[in-house]
């Protein structure tokens, strides 16, 4: 029989303010959550596209991987410790 998966969440919650963004990346579902914000320069030459947004979401998401891969290096690294 298969094992069953962990439910995961993830969320992305922005914030615009005067002259940066800010964007919060949260992953839930691993017994410990994982949370990394990254910020991006306000652009007001283009108020229609996004692009300020994405870079922060993509610098947050990049920060995300950091810290779980960072995470995952422990745990092996401690398991190995016992052998």
């Amino acid at each position: 029989m298969a094992e069953r998966a962990p439910d995961v969440a993830m969320s992305v919650a922005l914030l615009s303010e005067s002259d940066i963004v800010k964007a919060t990346v949260t992953l839930d579902g691993f017994g410990s959550g994982y949370e990394a914000t990254a910020e991006a320069p306000r652009s007001h030459q283009d108020p229609a596209t996004h692009i300020e947004f994405e870079l922060a979401v993509s610098r947050a998401l990049g920060l995300l991987q950091c810290r779980i891969m960072q995470q995952i290096h422990e745990q092996i690294d401690r398991s190995t410790d016992d052998i």
